[in-house]
């Protein structure tokens, strides 16, 4: 079911005062929302870049219940030619959310054209169920 124009406007209304309402509240009992905490570290890592001990390689499965702003942050922290993700586009756990790999290689062209040393990765397509074959169905 998409949402009607009327339905999405309500919906936004409601965003906008949850957002206020929270604004409202942060200082009195420190309200926030995972967004607000990955928005916040990725401001301070653009601002403070990462010092800490060295990530040589990353591992992210499950990467379609990921946000863009949540997997940006690897690449703020850790080289991004040592990045690995995956993920089944069929298996988003939020109604509604499309996840695609090309959304995903976007962040490394991106990365790219500020520095040319990036490798924007191919997606390769698994063809084969490892997961559920007939030995485990039947």
């Amino acid at each position: 079911h998409t949402c009607t124009d009327d339905e999405r406007e309500t919906v936004y209304k409601i965003f906008e005062q949850y957002e206020i309402y929270k604004q409202r509240q942060r200082f009195k009992v420190h309200l926030f929302d995972w967004m607000d905490v990955i928005n916040h570290c990725y401001k301070q890592l653009t601002k403070y870049p990462y010092e800490g001990i060295p990530i040589h390689f990353a591992v992210h499965d499950e990467v379609q219940d990921a946000t863009q702003a949540e997997l940006s942050l690897y690449m703020l922290i850790a080289n991004s030619n040592n990045l690995l993700f995956t993920g089944d586009t069929c298996q988003t756990i939020a109604r509604g959310v499309g996840f695609r790999f090309s959304d995903l290689r976007s962040l490394f062209h991106y990365k790219h054209e500020i520095d040319s040393n990036i490798i924007v990765p191919p997606v390769n397509h698994l063809i084969r169920n490892y997961r559920s074959h007939s030995g485990i169905t039947n």
